[in-house]
């Protein structure tokens, strides 16, 4: 008889360098939850991130980990009410990166790292913009432990310069790659929908991507 699985929605999966890591999916009433997990299995660490994601409580335990290892100073960091304040996909891409660094080198101290290990860190990560992220995540917890944990030493991060990304931006579209993009998405189809709010409203993408009914005034929006 095949057992239950006690955490419901989390697995143990494959990611794609081949690396084995735990990720938790689950809807609760309507709320998407997509994250990885601390591991090992069954660890008190993974406990406390599972049951915090599936209640989006603000409230969790102090960290279990050895006081002073990157797993103590960032688990303590997303019990902290400036990383709860941020919106729920803000946390959620957040503690998933910071997420793959634990499971990485979780019980390594903080005071530990040099420049070489955050440069070896950041050419994990593949493309500039993901290796840049990390800087500056590694950085606020580096700032971070000298708030809340009287760290002493110098943010390894600060002698590590960031990866060169290209800067050329976006075109502006022509009116005729308005009317290919019109003549390939149909009207009713989300792509559409998103164009002509983005076209007759002048609003930021991010604005787009949160407007409801509550934006509506009788025929306006």
């Amino acid at each position: 008889m095949r057992r239950r699985n006690p955490f419901p929605g989390a697995a143990i999966v494959t990611d794609a360098r081949g690396g084995k890591r735990i990720r938790l999916r689950r809807t609760i009433k309507g709320r998407k939850i997509d994250t990885y997990l601390p591991g090992p299995w069954g660890s008190q660490a993974m406990v406390l991130a599972y049951n915090q994601a599936i209640t989006d409580s603000p409230i969790q335990s102090k960290p279990t980990s050895t006081r002073g290892t990157v797993e103590f100073v960032i688990t303590d960091y997303l019990s902290k009410s400036e990383f709860l304040a941020l919106a729920p996909s803000t946390r959620t891409a957040k503690r998933r990166r910071l997420d793959w660094v634990r499971n990485l080198i979780g019980t390594a101290q903080l005071g530990d790292l040099q420049r070489h290990h955050i440069e070896h860190l950041m050419d994990r990560k593949g493309g500039p913009e993901a290796a840049n992220r990390l800087h500056k995540e590694l950085s606020e917890i580096f700032n971070f432990a000298r708030r809340y944990h009287q760290f002493k030493g110098n943010s390894p991060t600060s002698e590590v310069k960031r990866r060169k990304t290209k800067t050329g931006g976006f075109h502006t579209w022509s009116e005729f790659e308005v009317e290919q993009f019109r003549e390939t998405h149909a009207s009713g189809t989300p792509a559409r929908l998103a164009l002509e709010l983005i076209i007759g409203t002048g609003a930021a993408r991010q604005d787009v991507a949160a407007m409801g009914r509550h934006n509506l005034r009788g025929t306006s929006i």
